[in-house]
């Protein structure tokens, strides 16, 4: 039973504990905003302004995060709670200077939303609690330490083998209409909890199958933008979903994700990465019905991935960000009646060796981060690494447990895995 004498629970601990928060709050002080003034750090007041997020004083914020993945899969819940606790990864995650965190969920996980009794083994307060009743825990104690949340609908399903395989943001199973219930469940769930500051609202809508890259792939195969079919059209299920979370909760900022193919103008397509192509919004730009709510989203990976045309051994930072601007940059250029923030929502790169992060060979695993994360820098926009996770969930293909060759974080989720990515990562880091 617990006392309710103060001095037989005012312990050591818990002053050490108080100096911790008082730590976070200082910290957050420099890392949340752009200028020496707090930024609100459970996240009211965060709307959009032309090409940037600003607080409810107009003042300029950049979402620096990191995704922690694993609810969206068969585990139903983050891996790394095995060996450590959720509320010290926090912390780590605070410490490191990020401001954000991108939790990636799946359909499946809201509409069975099963008790978990293992993997828990560092969290044992946890176990026989519900997938939602983890991320509630999770959430509660980012908006302690200072962490903003950003909920991403990463799959419909959680069979890690075919999460995503139409490239729709619907399946049988989890059709349109309750992908658009779960978003507005979700929007009531956490209205109360104002450090959740946006919805991504789907993961990598793209074109199905390999090497399809037409107009009849664009047309037929996966989603397209603007085309005003309800099927396919993503642009315009953005649109509703947003504004479902809207009528809900009118304080989110609502992430869009873009598609693979947009045609070129010449019976051809421009090909991208998986949602990563937002070539489209010139022409048709998404509407929500309440104005400042929109950040669009892009995703971006290296040759170590996939090689694209542009990863060649003529690259240069010149080349390479000429193809960032075609496709996502030049949104945030102002003045245009589509001017909007740009979220890089997924980008990483192997922890292996320092040549992952830094490489001067042209086309080069290394100089893609680089630039990048240079890019970035210079055009101010918000960004997340892909992953935090020092280990694996159960995915397909690597064992639960095993060491995740892109995690921010070592195995024992104790330490950066690579100090030489957190020396590229430190200037996206800083506050200006």
């Amino acid at each position: 039973m617990r006392s309710t004498s103060f001095g037989r629970w005012w312990t050591a601990a818990h002053f050490s504990r108080l100096v911790r928060v008082a730590a976070a709050i200082a910290l957050s002080i420099g890392a949340l905003r752009d200028d020496s003034h707090n930024a609100h750090a459970a996240g009211i007041g965060l709307r959009t302004d032309g090409p940037h997020i600003v607080d409810a004083d107009g003042s300029r914020v950049i979402i620096r995060a990191v995704n922690w993945y694993g609810f969206e899969g068969p585990d139903f819940l983050p891996s790394g709670l095995n060996i450590r606790s959720y509320r010290d990864i926090l912390w780590q995650v605070r410490e490191m200077g990020f401001n954000t965190i991108r939790l990636p969920f799946s359909n499946e996980l809201i509409a069975r939303n099963l008790r978990i009794d293992s993997n828990l083994e560092a969290n044992r307060e946890l176990m026989g609690r519900t997938s939602l009743e983890i991320m509630d825990a999770i959430i509660s104690h980012a908006a302690d330490t200072g962490l903003w949340i950003i909920l991403d609908n990463h799959s419909s399903s959680a069979d890690r083998d075919e999460p995503n395989y139409s490239g729709l943001w619907y399946t049988p199973q989890y059709p349109h209409f309750l992908w658009l219930q779960h978003w507005r469940y979700l929007a009531a769930r956490y209205s109360s909890s104002p450090n959740v500051i946006g919805f991504d609202l789907r993961n990598e809508p793209h074109t199905a199958g390999t090497g399809l890259s037409s107009m009849d792939a664009y047309l037929y195969h996966g989603v397209t933008w603007g085309t005003g079919d309800p099927a396919t059209d993503w642009r315009m299920a953005a649109e509703q979903a947003g504004n479902a979370v809207l009528s809900v909760n009118p304080s989110l900022l609502i992430f869009v994700e873009g598609v693979q193919l947009y045609p070129d103008g010449s019976d051809g397509v421009y090909d991208f990465w998986w949602g990563g192509n937002l070539r489209g919004v010139a022409q048709h730009p998404v509407r929500l019905n309440i104005p400042n709510r929109l950040v669009y989203s892009t995703h971006d990976y290296g040759p170590d991935l996939y090689r694209q045309p542009w990863h060649n051994d003529t690259a240069t930072y010149e080349s390479m960000s000429d193809v960032w601007h075609g496709y996502w940059g030049y949104i945030m250029d102002p003045g245009s009646p589509y001017t909007a923030p740009v979220f890089v929502g997924e980008f990483g790169t192997c922890n292996t060796a320092p040549s992952c992060v830094a490489d001067d060979s042209p086309g080069s695993q290394g100089q893609w981060f680089s630039y990048l994360a240079r890019y970035i820098k210079e055009r101010g926009a918000g960004w997340s690494y892909w992953p935090l996770n020092g280990t694996y969930p159960t995915v397909n293909g690597a064992a639960y447990g095993a060491p995740e060759f892109y995690g921010l974080l070592s195995s024992q989720w104790s330490r950066p895995a690579l100090p030489a990515m957190m020396q590229v990562l430190r200037p996206l880091l800083s506050n200006r």
